[in-house]
């Protein structure tokens, strides 16, 4: 049993033996249809477990304001009571709203301390597919797993 389930018991997930000896087009079938179970059942208790969490990360959203408006009220930095403390934390978020006028000033300004420098994935891959090795101080990893996706549905979405 578990909160997501409402307190019913969800079925234990499948288990799999080691395929010692070839499978049969009948295996196949199986753990295809075992996979796409598992990947809508994972789809549907994240879709639940999002909708558990909504009422209380709204609940927190609110506290905070509330909390933050006392602060604001009584022209405070920090408030302590006797079951913790509160304070002003400001936090700052940044996005590129036009990359090559902040490409064209970090060159011209020399100022790379406004800057992060990373691999571009797709330059990278296309790079070893062309046989050549990674820029140098680049990790590069390919991992190959099985794609699926059910017969009769092209808009299900492979893993």
């Amino acid at each position: 049993m578990n909160a997501i389930s409402g307190g019913v018991p969800s079925p234990a997930p499948p288990t799999i033996q080691s395929a010692s000896t070839p499978l049969t087009t009948d295996d196949l079938d199986k753990r295809v249809r075992q996979f796409l179970m598992v990947r809508k059942k994972l789809q549907e208790l994240d879709k639940a477990h999002k909708a558990l969490l909504l009422p209380y990360q709204q609940l927190l959203v609110r506290l905070n304001n509330l909390l933050l408006g006392n602060l604001n009220d009584t022209k405070s930095e920090c408030v302590r009571t006797a079951a913790g403390s509160f304070y002003k934390l400001r936090q700052h978020f940044v996005s590129v709203a036009d990359p090559k006028a902040f490409r064209e000033w970090v060159l011209a300004t020399d100022s790379w301390n406004v800057a992060d420098l990373r691999a571009n994935k797709t330059g990278v891959v296309a790079m070893v597919q062309l046989k050549e090795p990674p820029p140098p101080g680049v990790n590069y990893v390919e991992n190959i797993v099985a794609g699926v996706r059910s017969a009769g549905s092209p808009d299900d979405k492979e893993a």
